[in-house]
């Protein structure tokens, strides 16, 4: 399959984001004051001293969706083919070094091309994305609910996702939750990705060693990218999220100002970042997460997070408060904030 190198590089990218949670911090810092909370949650209350934290644990947390959208659009590339992959049988995903990573496709109505009902069964079997000096194996499954297919110049699909899995390496990291993903594919290489929790009011929770690192939930995020425009030899995947996070009893938001871009195929894989994102405390109301009328010390501090230079390294960081007055800058980069 032709984008399977492609596939093992975000595969690797999407275990390592959870990973690095654990240099992270967690919710912790200094979380100021407020009015109390409504409920077990505090508010993730933004300040000088965590702010570079609070970033730190964004960024990582939007790693989930491009692997996703990666591993989704080359099982759908194969689906298209003709003939198409024969129903109830596995078929190579294209991206282990060694064990298996297949899918199996349940044709409902039996009309041999891909419809609205149908199902996907990912599965992995110590699946082994990694490099030949450091190992990473994939277990687990992914399934896809088939809701929407239409074909044509421009081709939609529409599924409710549920996934399951887990890496191991030095340590044991895992995904699991439900979801719903919309996709709109033009001319065969502009690609769209929607996330949304869907019918299911999902949750995706991320687990290191067992432990809960964190929980998306009320996303809605879009994953933009064409496979035939590499920019600087690199491929361009940009990408907007808005979702509420949870971690350490700590509630925050991630709210879109833009696109975040990250190019394929640097020496970090995902080295570059574009455009500017806006990480905020809007006392988010997410019921899934535990916090149906939101929570209520928020002190409406907010971090505006952005590239200085299109393309580089470079992250700023500035800390305003409720009144939009500027607090406190830090100049980083993309890579530490992994």
């Amino acid at each position: 399959m032709r984008k399977s190198k492609r596939i093992c590089m975000t595969i690797g990218f999407l275990l390592s984001v959870t990973l690095g949670l654990m240099n992270c911090g967690g919710g912790g810092g200094d979380d100021g004051g407020g009015t109390g909370p409504v409920s077990e949650f505090g508010a993730y209350n933004f300040t000088a001293a965590n702010m570079e934290t609070a970033a730190s644990i964004a960024a990582n947390t939007t790693g989930f969706w491009p692997p996703f959208s990666q591993i989704t659009f080359g099982m759908m590339e194969q689906l298209q083919t003709s003939p198409t992959p024969t129903a109830g049988q596995p078929h190579d995903l294209g991206m282990c070094v060694s064990g298996t990573g297949t899918f199996a496709w349940t044709d409902k109505d039996l009309g041999n091309t891909l419809s609205e009902g149908d199902a996907v069964a990912l599965n992995f079997s110590n699946c082994d994305v990694g490099s030949q000096t450091e190992h990473e194996y994939l277990n687990g499954t992914v399934n896809l609910l088939f809701t929407t297919v239409l074909s044509g110049p421009t081709t939609t699909f529409a599924a409710d996702v549920t996934i399951n899995v887990t890496s191991q390496s030095t340590d044991t990291v895992g995904f699991s939750g439900a979801f719903h993903i919309s996709v709109v594919i033009m001319n065969g290489d502009n690609v769209t990705f929607n996330y949304t929790p869907g019918t299911q009011n999902g949750v995706i929770t991320a687990k290191v060693n067992g432990t809960t690192a964190y929980e998306l939930g009320c996303f809605n995020a879009n994953h933009k990218f064409n496979m035939l425009t590499p920019m600087q030899n690199n491929y361009l995947y940009m990408l907007e999220p808005s979702t509420v996070i949870k971690t350490s009893n700590k509630i925050m938001s991630l709210m879109p100002a833009g696109y975040m871009g990250f190019r394929e195929g640097t020496p970090d894989e995902y080295a570059d970042f574009f455009g500017s994102q806006l990480i905020s405390l809007s006392i988010p109301e997410c019921p899934a997460l535990g916090v149906p009328n939101g929570v209520g010390d928020s002190d409406g501090n907010y971090i505006k997070w952005f590239a200085p230079t299109l393309g580089g390294d470079e992250v700023t960081l500035e800390l305003y408060d409720k009144n939009n007055t500027l607090m406190h800058t830090i100049n980083t980069n993309w890579g530490a904030l992994y």
